[in-house]
Formats: C-alpha cells, sequence, structure tokens
C-alpha cells in the first residue's frame, strides 16, 4: 500500500481553513492510502478512514517520521516544513495573503514561498480565482481541487439544540460570523452594523491567531449585543448554524471561505462582503455579496431572512471524498 505523509503543524489548534480542508482529505484518502499526519502536538496514522496510532509528538519525531520512511507523496502548507529536503511534495497553497496588504511575514515569506513552488512535485490550490491569482502573481499554474464539506454537514443533527443553547446562554434570534480573529477578518466593522443588531444578537465563533486579534476581540466582549464562543466542536458548530437566523462572512480577504460553503450546505442564507473574489459562489441563491463598509439596509436584511432554494450543480452538494477523487490523480501520476 503507498503511504502518504500530511503535515499539519495547527491540527490541534483552533482550526484554520487549511487545516481542516488537510485533515479530512488525509482522512478520506486514507481509504485508498497508508496516511500518516504529523502535527505540532500529535501523529496520527489512518487505514480505511480509522485512526490506528495516536502518539504525542516533539520537533525530534516528527523529524525522524518525516526523514526516515519512504512517502509516494507528502502534502503541506507549511512553509517552514515545505523546505524539508525530501522529494514529492505536493504543496497546497490556500491564499495568496503574502502578496496582499494583509500579509504578516514580510519578504523573507515571498522568497522562501517561491522556493518551494519550484521544487514541488505538484502546487495545488482550492479555486479557479485562486489559480489566476497565483498566475498572475508568481508566473506558475496550479491545479484546482475546491473545498468541500464533511459527511456530518449533510446529515441531520442529532444534538438537542436546547441544551447547547443553555450551555453557551444563546439567545432565541442570533446571527452568526464563523471566522478566527485577526485584522483582515473585518469583525470590527460588525459594530457599526446598527440594523442587524436592533434585530439579533451577533454570535461570533473562532479564535484569536495573533495580536491583533486579541485586541479585536477585547474590544467586541464590551458590546451587549455580541456573544463570542472559542473552540467549540464540529457537531455543536453544525447545531449552531442550523438554528440561525441567517449568517454574515464580512471579511477583506479569503482564498476560500469555508464557513460560507458550510452555512449554505445546511440551508442557510449568507451575506458575504463584496470585496471577495469568491466566483466560486457567484451562482449561489443563498450567497449574496454586499458592502460591510456601510449598513446593511433593509432589504438585504430581509432577503436573508427569506429562504432560498439552493440551485442543482452548487459546490455545497459536495464532500471530501469528492475533492479526494481529484486529489488522487496527482498522486498516482
Amino acid at each position: 500500500m503507498l503511504k502518504i505523509l500530511f503535515i499539519i503543524p495547527k491540527l490541534n489548534e483552533n482550526n484554520t481553513g487549511a487545516s481542516k480542508r488537510a485533515i479530512n482529505l488525509a482522512q478520506e484518502l486514507s481509504k485508498f492510502y497508508f496516511v500518516r499526519v504529523i502535527s505540532k502536538k500529535k501523529i496520527l496514522e489512518y487505514k480505511n478512514y480509522k485512526i490506528t496510532k495516536d502518539i504525542n509528538s516533539s520537533l525530534i519525531t516528527n523529524i525522524y517520521y518525516a526523514s526516515f520512511f519512504k512517502y509516494s507523496a507528502w502534502f503541506c502548507d507549511d512553509i517552514r516544513w515545505s523546505l524539508f529536503p525530501k522529494k514529492k511534495l505536493i504543496f497546497t497553497l490556500h491564499d495568496m495573503k503574502e502578496f496582499t496588504k494583509h500579509n504578516r511575514k514580510g519578504l523573507l515569506k515571498k522568497i522562501l514561498l517561491r522556493l518551494i513552488i519550484v521544487k514541488s512535485r505538484h502546487f495545488i490550490t482550492v479555486s479557479e480565482n485562486q489559480k489566476k491569482i497565483i498566475f498572475n502573481i508568481l508566473g506558475k499554474l496550479s491545479k484546482v481541487v475546491l473545498n468541500s464539506v464533511s459527511k456530518e454537514w449533510h446529515k441531520q443533527s442529532r444534538l438537542d439544540f436546547d441544551k447547547i443553547k443553555t450551555k453557551y446562554n444563546l439567545q432565541d434570534k442570533y446571527v452568526v460570523y464563523v471566522s478566527n480573529f485577526t485584522k483582515h477578518k473585518n469583525h470590527l466593522s460588525l459594530l457599526n452594523q446598527v440594523k442587524i443588531k436592533k434585530k439579533y444578537t451577533l454570535l461570533l465563533i473562532g479564535t484569536p491567531i495573533d495580536k491583533n486579534g486579541k485586541k479585536i476581540l477585547n474590544i467586541l466582549k464590551k458590546d451587549f449585543n455580541v456573544i463570542i464562543l472559542e473552540n467549540i466542536g464540529e457537531n455543536e458548530l453544525i447545531s449552531i448554524v442550523d438554528n440561525c437566523v441567517f449568517s454574515i462572512f464580512p471579511s477583506h480577504y479569503e482564498g476560500f471561505g469555508m464557513p460560507i460553503l458550510e452555512t449554505i450546505a445546511r440551508g442557510k442564507n449568507i451575506l458575504v462582503n463584496n470585496q471577495l473574489e469568491l466566483d466560486h459562489f457567484k451562482n449561489s441563491e443563498r450567497v449574496k455579496f454586499v458592502s460591510f463598509d456601510k449598513i446593511i439596509n433593509d432589504e438585504d436584511i430581509l432577503w436573508a431572512e427569506t429562504y432560498h432554494n439552493q440551485i442543482n450543480g452548487c459546490i455545497s452538494t459536495k464532500d471530501w471524498s469528492d475533492s479526494a477523487a481529484s486529489l488522487r490523480k496527482y498522486i498516482n501520476a
């Protein structure tokens, strides 16, 4: 059986879209390959979607498992680990933030990113729009493997929402934004959305990922109309999305927008910032692009409150097995 390696440093922290993508793909690919996952705190091994080994890791053990085993392919989106002197790297770039005003790592990261792309066996991104951006900036063609949602997002929730509501002290009517806290996620714009706040509680789900995120979180906590939840489980998140009135996504920059996909998979509408270039959601009947630099008007709120059918063929009908099927052809090549 072919051996596949995934390096997901942030697996044990609050999941970003990129790490959620990686672990779901690792699990799906374990149906066909032996899969090992190396993270900051854990080493996991999968066969047929089941964990066969779960051990604590350290830098030394991670280097050992990366160095002394032969892999048919290894996946990584982390700059440092992608420089590791091994062949058959499939580099998975979630977005091109390094070349925007939202970059936090500077010139060195840009240089290293170019080196990694040159050494990669395959170069994977998440959308046609990101593929165009990558080519325009780096002159490098990438392959597109679209994100999906886990099968749980297509199943009926089994949790008792009344218990969740009591546990987190949720209000009857709330609007939800799922995103980690950092400047470009644009959480502070919500404090000015007086028409939404007049009708609903703002429920924000995420964790600060840098110093700016911690400052933003502390500002938001002062608003009595805002509830903040950190590190909740996937099944609880599904139930919370199920019971919101609608969802919002005011982010200034996004490579794909996983919470958008998950929201429409649950039959909910979502207002998305019109600054985002997310062409893969343009045809969704449940997504409306509006300006979060202005106060959201009554017409857009009414649209969000109203049920909308989903057109056939929308990517929200997919699960991670579809994404894994696309990825397998690059492993087997």
